[in-house]
Parts: C-alpha cells; structure tokens; sequence
C-alpha cells in the first residue's frame, strides 16, 4: 500500500508539473503581440475574480454551516467543529438535549436555502458579470505596445539569467574536475615519495 501511495504521488506531480510547463508555454507563445494581449486579459480577468472568488467560497461555507445545523445533523460519532459546539452549547443547559426539543421541521433550512437562492445566484453571479466586463476594459487599456516590449525584455532577461547559469554551472563543474586532477597527481607523487 505505501508503494501504492508514493506511485499515487508521483503521478500527481508529474500531472501539476505537465501542467505548468504548457501554461509556461503560453507565457512563451506571448511573444506574438496578439497572444500577448489575450494572456494579459487572461491574467487580468483572474486577478479581478480573485477576491470575490474568495468571497464566495466564505459565503457558500456559511450557508452550508447553518442548513447542516438548521437541518439536525446530530451523529454522535461525528467529530466536525460544527456538531462539537453545538453539543456543547446544549450540553450547558441542565444536561437537556435542545435539538431533540426543537421543532423537527426543516423551517430554517427552507430559509437558508432561499437566501443562498438569492444571495449567491442573483446577486454575486451578477457581480461575477460586472468584475469581468470591468476588468475586460480595464486589460483593454493595459495592454499596449509598451506592455508587450516589456513583456519581450523581461522574457530575454529570463532567457539571459539561464544561460548565464547554466554557463556558470558548466564553469564550476570544471574547477571541480581539474581540481580533482590536480589532488590525483598530488596523492600519486606523494605515493611514489613514499614508496622510494
């Protein structure tokens, strides 16, 4: 099974690696002023959606957390944080069981999920349309000519910045083997001292 698993992982690694090495690729592909510009409204686009991307995963986890409760999940073997406090805030109370004593319908969660309805549906899929028109017109205004000569200076100092390591690479690996060399014929001599 632990063989299993590394293999599980490699293949994972090699699939995200595989991955990055064709989005690198695009960023190559930039150097056409045309796919340039639709990797800039690509990159644009996505940082704009950031945040609200954020936003909803914060508001989608709250309207789960409240229909779970709303709904009475109550499995004693469950261990997630939310039935853990509200075990807790119903053991505080004379040992009484407030979910059992609750009304056993679903009211609050009928109303959870109408406002997740509204809430996430209408109106932060509206937003989700609004950010990106904006931020299309805004990718619009930033990608120019200057861009995309700043974009093929910074891909041949990249280009640069590697030769220059892979030449300062090959020049340290041949001080190491002539220094290799030099410690052979050092022992070598000493040993021919030693035995004359």
């Amino acid at each position: 099974s632990e063989i299993a698993f590394v293999g599980e992982g490699y293949t994972n690694f090699f699939s995200i690696l595989l991955f990055l090495l064709w989005v690198k690729f695009t960023d190559l592909l930039s150097v056409k002023r045309e796919i340039s510009r639709l990797v800039v409204m690509i990159m644009v686009l996505l940082r704009e959606l950031l945040y609200l991307l954020f936003f909803m995963l914060i508001m989608w986890i709250a309207f789960a957390c409240g229909i779970f409760v709303a709904y009475g999940y109550r499995n004693q073997g469950n261990t997630l944080w939310i039935t853990s406090a509200l075990t807790a805030v119903s053991n505080s109370f004379n040992g009484q069981d407030l979910i059992n004593d609750r009304d056993k319908a679903p009211f609050m969660g009928t109303l959870y999920g109408i406002l997740a309805l509204i809430f996430v549906i209408l109106v932060l899929m509206n937003l989700v349309i609004a950010v990106l028109t904006t931020a299309y017109e805004n990718a619009r205004k930033e990608v120019g000519d200057a861009y995309w000569a700043r974009h093929q200076y910074r891909l041949v100092q990249q280009y640069k910045m590697t030769m220059e390591q892979k030449r300062m690479r090959g020049f340290s690996l041949f001080h190491i083997k002539a220094s290799k060399l030099r410690c052979n014929e050092c022992s070598y001599k000493g040993m021919q001292q030693l035995i004359l």
